[in-house]
């Protein structure tokens, strides 16, 4: 199911950037904004995430795929 979500997003021209929660979360988004691109959060499940999640389990914390795709000229 994620590689069928990660496949329509690339073909509209997302790229997945990283994981993230939290204080790193804010911090990622408005980096990328701040550069330029368009950020779409997509909240992902402790279960898909293959790294040490041992923090966000015990904080009960959410997850995110971030994903980034550059604005263009034309607002679009």
């Amino acid at each position: 199911m994620q590689d069928i979500q990660n496949n329509e997003m690339e073909k509209a021209g997302w790229e997945e950037v990283c994981r993230s929660g939290g204080a790193h979360l804010n911090r990622v988004k408005a980096e990328y904004e701040e550069l330029g691109f368009e950020v779409k959060l997509v909240p992902l499940s402790l279960n898909e995430c293959g790294e040490c999640i041992i923090c966000y389990r015990e904080g009960n914390g959410q997850l995110y795929k971030v994903f980034v795709r550059k604005i263009s000229e034309s607002g679009l």
